[in-house]
């Protein structure tokens, strides 16, 4: 069984009431992935959902779960991360990044992926 120091976390933390998790060269995470083990993660802490803050932060907190997932899909399946702010491989370094990305690949990197 992996565990998240397989894929390269070194510790976690809980900051207001979340577990976050951190890598060797980041101050956070949104997520990780390691092809060659086939395993991926996301934190979900950092992806801004406050308890009470109704259906139009519930949405948003949704769409960029579903988009960091899917970045990790990505490296997964052997994509780097992309030029392109708005396609999915784009790196997000702060919440602003990841809300400006689109969930989907974008077209040079649907054509690397290696499914059809």
């Amino acid at each position: 069984m992996l565990s998240i120091m397989d894929i390269g976390l070194l510790w976690t933390e809980e900051v207001d009431g979340e577990v976050v998790a951190h890598l060797r060269e980041h101050n956070f995470v949104f997520g990780e992935a390691d092809a060659g083990r086939g395993c991926a993660i996301i934190s979900l802490a950092r992806l801004g959902l406050p308890p009470a803050e109704g259906k139009p932060a519930a949405v948003l907190f949704r769409r960029r779960a579903l988009t960091e997932a899917v970045h990790e899909i990505g490296h997964l399946l052997g994509l780097g991360h992309c030029p392109k702010e708005d396609c999915v491989m784009h790196f997000s370094n702060s919440l602003a990044d990841t809300d400006r990305k689109s969930p989907e690949f974008c077209e040079r990197c649907r054509d690397q992926l290696p499914v059809t």
